[in-house]
């Protein structure tokens, strides 16, 4: 079988690098065609790369990820596109469907389930992650319970202002593994930034 061909379109570079160490991981063979830091960006992209698979965020600058969609429906039909977003409810899978997504699901699910939703869509069918995977009992699980022991440690010294350069030095561990493992922690928490990082370190207690 040929390996599928991806294009990627986050306004966050640090979550395009999560995303694609998530499925090169699982896949190495699959095929990483181009990345997109905006919906504009990712539509010509898309038609010109011709990707099997396309993995959007729902909310990008220039054309959010329902448009982008949309677009593709008709400009390059055979783009199957995947929408991942922190956005939950039944409104937004129906209006994800009637726009022509293949696949949806939150941003928290992504390190457990990317891979498999991609794998679906390959085999030709859907994957629309239920509305109420987040949020169920009244918020999101702490982040203590979704990470391992060494991501808890690494929010604890993003928290604290580390830089990678910093978080390297004191782990003993190159730079770039301590870029991947920042870039893995957005994926798993949800997370758009660093900002956001900390946010979610204070609120669960870990600094």
């Amino acid at each position: 079988m040929t390996p599928p061909r991806i294009l990627i379109a986050d306004d966050h570079e640090f979550v395009r690098r999560g995303l694609v160490n998530i499925l090169l991981a699982r896949h190495p063979d699959w095929q990483i065609v181009a990345e997109a830091s905006n919906g504009t960006d990712a539509i010509h992209l898309a038609e010109s790369t011709k990707p099997d698979i396309a993995i959007l965020d729902l909310s990008m600058p220039g054309c959010n990820g329902l448009e982008v969609t949309e677009h593709l429906r008709s400009s390059a039909p055979s783009v199957r596109t995947l929408i991942l977003t922190m956005h939950t409810g039944e409104q937004i899978v129906r209006n994800l469907k009637r726009a022509g997504a293949a696949a949806y699901m939150v941003k928290t699910d992504a390190s457990l389930k990317l891979v498999d939703a991609v794998e679906r869509l390959i085999a030709g069918h859907t994957f629309f992650s239920s509305p109420d995977a987040v949020g169920a009992g009244g918020g999101p699980p702490p982040a203590q319970y979704v990470l391992t022991p060494r991501e808890t440690e690494i929010l604890r010294l993003i928290a604290s202002g580390k830089s990678n350069k910093e978080i390297a030095w004191l782990l003993k561990m190159s730079v770039r593994t301590a870029e991947t493992h920042r870039a893995n922690l957005l994926i798993k928490l949800g997370a758009d930034s660093t900002g956001d990082l900390i946010r979610i370190a204070l609120r669960d207690g870990l600094v």
